[in-house]
This record gives structure tokens, C-alpha cells and sequence, in this order.
């Protein structure tokens, strides 16, 4: 069967060719922090499956507000007797389609969105019952196919089958005006590592 990234790998080269420019998805061990950090477009598909996720790492809580009016633009939070829990979708065998759905959050930010000058977020997330060791995260945030804003996070070390809440806030990157209108094509990437 067909990975997601073998599919992307091939549209990209049926797209761009073979030549010097030619995006190749990697395989997941390839897939590190400075692979991501080189990302100048948000990728079609996720870059590892639920498999991958060896630490049984689930975000369970995700808000967005207006840091200066406290206005929460999206607020997100898991039913936890509604959906299986990481652990139990790693060994279940999920379609593609199934998989992008539970992994896939969509927001809609009001235009004035861009009028913020900062934001917070918060997030929760769990680990699972092995301590995930100088976990990272990376936030990359394009609009179109350009990078925006870029963040790198160290949490350290997690402790094993731990409840853990982060809170950021953001400046915003101004934009020029003719960008606004591209406001659909925003994307944002969380990619979590644990280096060794």
C-alpha cells in the first residue's frame, strides 16, 4: 500500500521534474529537526504516521486569543470518551483518509486577524507511558507557500504518562497589504521530536 508520503513524493516530481529542484519525501528517520527547519512550503502530507509517534505524544487542548483583548479566536479540546487514545490508534489499522481526519484541526481566524499584534496560545498535550526525552516542537506558519514565522521550542525532558500545558505568546509578522487576500491559505505546522 501507498504511503502518503510516497504520494507526495511522486506528485512532486511529477510536478517539478527531476531536476536539482525535485522534492523527494524523506523516510521517517530522515525526517530531524533541521529537515523541517529547511521547509519553505507546508508539505501536502503529513510526514509520519500515527506509528511513528513511539512516545505516545496527544495534544488534547489548543486555543488561540487576541493577547490584548483576551478574545479566544479558536478553542479546541478533546472529549476524552470520544475519540481512541494514541496508544489505540497506533495498532489499529486506519485508511489514509481516516488517519488525516483524527491527526487534521481546521480554524477560520476573522479577517482582522491580521490587525493582531500578538497572540497566545495554549496547548496540552499527554506523553504516554515512555518519557519523551528532550521533546522539541517546531511551529512553522506559512500563507500561500511562503514562510511567515517560524518557532522553535524545548520542553526537555517529559515524564512518562504526564499531563503537560504550554503557554506562548506570539508578536505577529505584519503583512503587507495585497497578502490579506490570500487569508484562506494560511497553514500552520506543529511538528514534535524527542532527540535522544
Amino acid at each position: 500500500m501507498e504511503t502518503q508520503r510516497e504520494k507526495d513524493a511522486a506528485q512532486a516530481q511529477e510536478e517539478d521534474g527531476e531536476g536539482e529542484d525535485s522534492v523527494i519525501a524523506p523516510s521517517v528517520d530522515e525526517i530531524t529537526p533541521d529537515y523541517v527547519l529547511k521547509l519553505e512550503r507546508p508539505t501536502e502530507g503529513f510526514l509520519c504516521s500515527l506509528a511513528d509517534n513511539t512516545y505516545g505524544i496527544e495534544f488534547t487542548e489548543f486555543e488561540i486569543k487576541d493577547s490584548d483583548t483576551g478574545r479566544i479566536l479558536f478553542s479546541v479540546k478533546k472529549d476524552p470518551n470520544a475519540l481512541p487514545q494514541a496508544a489505540d490508534l497506533v495498532s489499529a489499522e486506519l485508511g489514509p483518509e481516516r488517519e488525516a481526519a483524527i491527526r487534521t484541526i481546521q480554524y477560520c481566524f476573522p479577517l482582522e486577524f491580521f490587525e493582531f499584534k500578538t497572540i497566545r496560545t495554549l496547548l496540552s498535550f499527554t506523553v504516554g507511558s515512555k518519557g519523551a526525552p528532550n521533546l522539541r516542537m517546531i511551529e512553522r506558519h506559512y500563507l500561500r507557500d511562503r514562510l511567515l514565522r517560524g518557532y522553535d521550542f524545548s520542553f526537555g525532558y517529559c515524564i512518562p504518562n504526564s499531563v503537560n500545558t504550554w503557554e506562548a505568546t506570539y508578536e505577529l509578522p505584519e503583512l503587507e497589504a495585497e497578502l490579506s487576500k490570500f487569508f484562506p491559505h494560511f497553514a500552520s505546522i506543529f511538528m514534535p521530536f524527542c532527540e535522544q
